[in-house]
């Protein structure tokens, strides 16, 4: 059995012929060496998956703009590539097709510098692999030497930090899962981000739950 996908009027995986327009995937019976024979009315769907019309996106890493930081008092300082959002991804979207299962991004890291604070994710993932240069990666048990080629994984919970130290820019490829609404904790300051019903940074004591309520 043959397959063809159409997105819009292209024809992108080919057994077949498209029909303009069309947003659906068939599965025909018709084998290749027969295609210029058969017309469009004969194609016979035997299955239609609905798909939504839309072509590879693709870009080239070093052709995007970097985003770069600085703290007032320097220093935290970095710079990222977003490539997810260069690719559509629409951050602020509930539509997980369009917001994306994932987050993708090339952050470069100055000798001596940290891009931001010692922080932990209440719900976020987040895969890093060393792409150039060399650091130090803070976390819970300790510190830990990274170089090229290495690859490591921090869980929701688990605070992290990484610092360039060596004498190059440090380049980290990151991926993280995306997940709406979560906060970050900051030990060293004892602060919190949260992000519903607005972002803002906070800090505060213990206070019973009832507390302001009654």
């Amino acid at each position: 059995m043959g397959q063809m996908a159409c997105l819009g009027s292209e024809l992108v995986v080919a057994w077949g012929r498209c029909l303009p327009g069309s947003e659906e995937l068939f599965h025909i019976d018709v084998a290749p060496c027969a295609l210029d024979a058969v017309g469009v009315e004969d194609i016979v769907p035997a299955r239609i998956i609905q798909r939504n019309a839309s072509f590879m996106k693709k870009v080239n890493i070093e052709q995007l703009a970097e985003d770069a930081w600085t703290s007032p008092k320097g220093t935290f300082t970095g710079s990222s590539r977003n490539i997810s959002e260069s690719l559509g991804r629409q951050p602020t979207s509930m539509d997980l097709r369009l917001r994306h299962p994932f987050d993708v991004e090339v952050c470069r890291i100055p000798p001596g510098k940290a891009p931001y604070p010692y922080h932990s994710h209440s719900a976020q993932w987040e895969y890093y692999q060393v792409v150039a240069g060399s650091g130090l990666v803070r976390h819970a048990e300790g510190t830990t030497d990274i170089g090229v080629g290495d690859a490591f994984l921090f869980e929701p919970g688990q605070p992290h930090q990484l610092r360039n130290t060596g004498l190059v820019d440090l380049v980290v490829l990151v991926v993280a899962d995306n997940p709406v609404g979560e906060s970050c904790h900051y030990p060293d300051s004892g602060k919190w981000l949260v992000r519903s019903p607005e972002r803002r940074l906070i800090r505060s004591g213990g206070l019973d739950y009832y507390d302001g309520e009654e």
